[in-house]
């Protein structure tokens, strides 16, 4: 792709008449996601879960039109960056998004093999040092808070034309989205003598136009549909959990394990992962340095993982994941957690030297797991995790991997 034709005094006239997305109180931010939903897409979230299961194909369905119809305005060059991307299959289809409601595939087949082989994962996107910080920061109802934006945040993102994709990207501390795109708005940001926020929104348009605006914007629409919807649906009753999983670390965090004791796994991580690759990975830090400020200007990436109950079973999900040893990790990065149907308590559990099985790591979360937990490496390094609350069936959690 080439470089968006506006040059930068254009862009920072037209930044100026531009607003940043608001943080709102949790159900602020969840009427906004129903709202939008219901306007964009013709789609009553809500009342088709209230409606049953046979309203909810309904919906899903409707859904699923409506990705099928915006990959259908995709150029020709953007269809095939997709296929390489695994947002569209080798039919130029979007691939069904029905098991992140259901079991079964709209067809009645078996949900594919849990992530990372076969469930759908996404493309990770990268924040600067500040917003990292300030997500590291939140506790309890925070944790909720700040990720219920997020969502929301990320349906203005699916709907603004390719500037307003920049400004909020901004005003959400977002550098960019995989990592070719993170990489093209360092780029920019390490030749100019000012950074302000201006700058910065024009750099990150220059990483949207390398990846393709059409193309993220239908990546990020899927994950708001397929991810994000059926988990903050399934909150209202079923045991569900989102974690946002962030590496600040000079190494990239290769996902090498997960098991499920109970529940299943309904979306995943990649780097830019080809659709015939299907390792986990969140990428590195980002560094480029910039001789007019002499400074270093960090991007450092998150990916989404998203865990929930099975159909019409009695417990919730616990699981755990691993991360491969790195040069700041030397025995790997675990996380383990626990969400229950109803009775009990959410927890979770992250080590940093644990050297036994995923199974048993699993039951060490569901015996020792706590809402905030936190282990140093044998290298000084330290993974931390925060959950929103101890109520059970719901869950939000921020890991940081430093």
């Amino acid at each position: 792709m080439s470089e968006s034709k506006i040059d930068l005094k254009e862009f920072e006239r037209i930044f100026k008449q531009r607003k940043m997305p608001p943080t709102l109180p949790t159900k602020e931010a969840l009427k906004r996601i129903w709202a939008h939903e219901k306007k964009v897409r013709g789609i009553d979230w809500l009342a088709a879960e209230k409606g049953g299961p046979k309203a909810l194909r309904t919906a899903v369905a409707k859904a699923q039109s409506w990705l099928d119809e915006q990959a259908r305005k995709l150029s020709t060059e953007e269809i095939e960056t997709a296929k390489s991307m695994g947002v569209l299959n080798a039919e130029h289809r979007v691939p069904d998004i029905s098991r992140a409601f259901f079991d079964t595939m709209a067809d009645g087949t078996p949900e594919p093999v849990p992530f990372p082989d076969d469930a759908p994962s996404f493309v990770v996107w990268g924040w600067n040092e500040q917003t990292v910080a300030n997500y590291q920061a939140a506790r309890g109802d925070d944790v909720e808070k700040e990720i219920t934006n997020l969502i929301a945040n990320f349906q203005v993102l699916e709907q603004s034309d390719d500037v307003g994709i920049a400004v909020a990207c901004v005003g959400m501390g977002i550098f960019g989205f995989a990592a070719a795109g993170i990489q093209a708005a360092l780029g920019i940001l390490g030749a100019v003598a000012q950074i302000n926020a201006a700058v910065s929104a024009y750099a990150v348009l220059q990483g949207l136009t390398v990846v393709g605006v059409n193309l993220v914007v239908l990546s990020i629409a899927i994950v708001v549909i397929a991810v994000l919807i059926p988990l903050i649906i399934f909150m209202l009753k079923d045991a569900m959990g989102l974690f946002v999983i962030v590496n600040n670390t000079t190494s990239d965090l290769i996902m090498d394990g997960i098991t499920f004791t109970s529940g299943k796994c309904i979306s995943g991580f990649k780097r830019d992962a080809a659709a015939d690759d299907p390792k986990a990975i969140i990428p590195q830090v980002f560094e480029i340095y910039n001789p007019e400020l002499d400074e270093t200007i960090k991007s450092i990436s998150a990916g989404f993982f998203g865990v929930r109950k099975r159909d019409n079973a009695l417990v919730g999900t616990q699981g755990a994941l691993s991360f491969a040893a790195t040069d700041e990790y030397p025995d790997g990065v675990y996380l383990g957690w626990e969400v229950p149907l109803s009775q009990g308590s959410n927890r979770q559990l992250v080590s940093a030297t644990y050297t036994g099985t995923l199974s048993d790591f699993s039951d060490r979360a569901y015996d020792s797991g706590v809402l905030n937990t936190s282990d140093t490496s044998t290298e000084g390094n330290t993974v931390e995790a925060h959950m929103n609350s101890g109520s059970g069936s719901h869950a939000y959690s921020f890991v940081f991997v430093d």
